[in-house]
């Protein structure tokens, strides 16, 4: 009987630690790894935005080479969604693209069904360093009651920095591998002057996650209607962004196509008048997901020359995606209206 009473003393010990624990132990984790990167953060972003591309360096897509993976959304985009199930090391659950600021920023929400329920937040930062770019990679969130005792208690630094550590390798190696893009300083700029253009397009105002959607289903109206309506294209699709908000990750814009001749204008669209003037110029190569170089080459030298830009910005998807696969070779125009 004192063997089964000491036994309940223990029991007792160790419930009222754990309670203490749940008490006090860590209210929150962050657990992260850097690296430095052998490329700029526009080279290394389209790896770290896409979930997708980031399958191509996950550690945990080594521990488990028939794990199923699923996705949803379009990837790049806030919103998107991979899901994936395997074996024991992997385990079940999703990840979800929940912010995106364009080479600098990325955070996605991961929620673990299997071996056991969780969720927390992922993050990568990338910042332009001498000899590359300076990446952070880590994981964080809130500990409830279990956490905290379970934070007391485990290392769980330790056990994850192996797989951060493995990661960042893989990417190093994977971008040190992969092609070049031309780097900010290295995009030409051509001055020139526009000759004036009409446009048929769909204008609206929506998230970045909502844009994709938005461009495949108004050039799905606008061609058809165009042609019906007499007019002629003059040119790829194209995009006319008049707003783009970073911070509220907003953009005011028109799905549109440059036409010739004399239409009446379809129904749920406009006729976009753009007058002749001073423009710049860059014939970008590349992914889409990396044309932000393009826009942060244009920034720049419109303010080392003391330009002032005009709106609306124009980028005209001259390559079309579905009938050449090889993103480096999509050609895309960037414009912007100067005074």
């Amino acid at each position: 009987m004192k063997i089964l009473k000491y036994l309940l003393y223990f029991v007792g010990v160790l419930v009222l630690i754990a309670i203490v624990l749940g008490f006090v132990g860590p209210k929150s984790f962050d657990v992260n790894r850097t690296a430095i990167i052998p490329g700029s953060p526009e080279q290394v972003w389209p790896y770290v935005s896409s979930l997708k591309n980031m399958q191509l360096w996950s550690p945990w897509a080594e521990k488990d080479t028939a794990m199923v993976v699923e996705y949803t959304g379009t990837d790049g985009t806030v919103g998107s969604m991979s899901s994936w199930s395997g074996n024991s090391d992997v385990g079940q659950g999703s990840q979800t693209i929940s912010k995106l600021e364009p080479t600098s920023y990325a955070e996605t929400e991961l929620k673990f069904l299997k071996p056991m329920e969780n969720g927390f937040t992922g993050y990568i930062s990338l910042k332009d360093t001498t000899g590359g770019t300076f990446m952070t990679w880590g994981m964080k969130g809130e500990n409830g009651f279990m956490g905290r005792i379970m934070g007391s208690i485990m290392n769980l630094d330790k056990m994850m920095a192996p797989d951060f550590e493995r990661g960042l390798t893989k990417l190093t190696e994977l971008v040190a591998a992969a092609p070049k893009m031309e780097s900010t300083s290295a995009l030409k700029i051509m001055p020139g002057e526009y000759p004036g253009g009409k446009y048929l397009g769909i204008r609206s105002s929506m998230g970045f996650d909502k844009i994709p959607s938005f461009y495949e289903i108004s050039y799905g109206a606008i061609f058809p209607a165009l042609e019906k309506a007499g007019g002629k294209p003059a040119g790829m699709p194209a995009g006319l962004y008049y707003e783009w908000d970073v911070e509220k990750m907003t953009a005011d814009l028109a799905a549109a196509v440059a036409f010739t001749g004399d239409i009446k204008t379809p129904a749920g669209m406009e006729v976009i008048n753009l007058p002749a003037g001073k423009s710049l110029t860059i014939d970008y190569m590349g992914g889409y997901n990396g044309i932000g170089s393009a826009h942060e080459a244009m920034d720049a030298y419109m303010k080392e020359n003391k330009l002032e830009q005009l709106t609306p910005v124009i980028e005209e998807y001259v390559t079309d995606p579905a009938s050449e696969p090889d993103s480096t070779k999509w050609l895309t125009k960037v414009v912007y209206f100067v005074k």
